[in-house]
């Protein structure tokens, strides 16, 4: 056996108060960490959504928030609003702002085909038209997760998302894009009625 003596292991009671400190600094570093990370969604959980296109990128939104989709036909230019403001169209006696959503997200891309449609989405006050490249469809999709390896996903258009539901399908919020100031129409929700002969 060696006669050398071990140096002994300092207890906890006996650290100083400075490494105490940093482990208690170390611990609260961690556990700030773990509040940031984004609780993972259930892979059993599913939702049902309007899945459409923009250029080669497919989107989807909550079908609750889809009212119908149409064709962009009788489309008509409104003075002094932003580019991404279209037009609008009369729809069953209604007149509805359409939006160009890879305009407004900011996507430089085009159309593709001659697809495009209006897909019509409405929530509490609000009611407008988001013009899209092509509608796939209504699909049965896992809960997207958050996730910002898409272009469309960063930026200031981040909080509009839900996130990715499987590997490339970006999944709008249908609450905050309804809900957002920049879609107000001359200072009004997007959801207009025409005006009677009294009043024009």
């Amino acid at each position: 056996m060696s006669d050398q003596t071990q140096p002994a292991m300092a207890s906890p009671s006996q650290s100083t108060p400075e490494e105490a400190a940093r482990v208690r600094s170390i611990l609260d570093e961690r556990a700030r960490r773990a509040a940031r990370r984004p609780a993972a969604a259930d892979p059993t959980e599913r939702m049902t959504v309007l899945v459409f296109h923009l250029g080669e990128s497919a989107f989807a939104v909550d079908v609750r928030h889809v009212l119908e989709v149409c064709e962009p036909l009788g489309l008509t230019a409104i003075p002094g609003t932003p580019r991404f403001v279209q037009g609008v169209i009369a729809l069953r006696g209604r007149i509805v702002a359409v939006v160009d959503l890879a305009a407004f997200l900011g996507l430089a891309v085009q159309s593709p085909s001659g697809d495009e449609r209006v897909v019509v989405v409405q929530g509490g006050d609000m009611e407008f038209g988001v013009r899209v490249h092509a509608v796939e469809g209504v699909r049965s999709v896992p809960v997207p997760t958050p996730d910002t390896s898409l272009p469309a996903l960063t930026g200031q258009h981040e909080r509009l998302f839900l996130g990715v539901s499987g590997q490339t399908l970006a999944v709008l919020d249908g609450e905050r894009l309804l809900a957002d100031a920049a879609l107000m129409v001359s200072g009004q929700t997007a959801r207009q009625t025409p005006a009677t002969p009294e009043e024009s």
